[in-house]
């Protein structure tokens, strides 16, 4: 079943059909500066108005009409404009086709029927990823040096009580209880309580 053709390919191939614009057509005056600059631009804008009218037509049968027109589009400007590496194709593709899709979207019997939509580009997507990359490794590391620092400071804390707590501990305990130092270890060496025991 590899000789039948997808619903998008059947319709790039009826979109790709020369098409010749009306004397009365609306768009007549906008594309007029393209049929001077570059034919094969111009034809394809006389193709889009054709095209989007019928595919609006079309809407309520084949719902996903309009993602096909987007990617047709797409498709020629990436063709024609050397995915916009070619500046005086690209400049007259914004100028021109892209107005016209938008005078397309504002005509009153379609009412933004189908939105433009572009594809990503691969720079925007490498910039997006690397950005995310980016983002993730400085957060991890902030992360990490915020716990360290941390770490460190509370192990500071505790080895400073213990050493605290060593160095101070029979000074302070004899001062709590009113002792006299010469008084303090008289009991130092003797741990343990004697009981004394009688028995009858």
């Amino acid at each position: 079943m590899s000789g039948t053709k997808s619903l998008q390919e059947i319709f790039f191939d009826s979109w790709n059909k020369e098409v010749a614009l009306d004397d009365y057509s609306p768009y007549k005056s906008l594309l007029n500066g393209l049929m001077t600059e570059n034919h094969e631009l111009y034809k394809i804008a006389c193709s889009l108005t054709v095209n989007y009218t019928n595919a609006h037509l079309m809407q309520e049968s084949i719902p996903n009409i309009c993602t096909f027109l987007n990617e047709w589009l797409n498709s020629k400007k990436y063709e024609h404009t050397d995915n916009g590496n070619n500046y005086k194709n690209n400049e007259l593709w914004e100028t021109h086709i892209e107005v016209l899709w938008i005078n397309l979207e504002k005509d009153t019997e379609r009412n933004y029927w189908c939105k433009r939509s572009f594809p990503s580009s691969s720079i925007a997507n490498v910039l997006t990823t690397t950005f995310t990359v980016l983002a993730f490794i400085i957060i991890i590391s902030l992360l990490i040096y915020k716990y360290t620092n941390i770490r460190s400071s509370l192990h500071n804390y505790v080895n400073k009580k213990i050493r605290l707590k060593h160095n101070l501990q029979g000074y302070i305990s004899n001062r709590l209880l009113g002792r006299a130092p010469e008084y303090s270890d008289m009991h130092e060496g003797h741990n343990r309580i004697h009981l004394s025991y009688h028995s009858a």
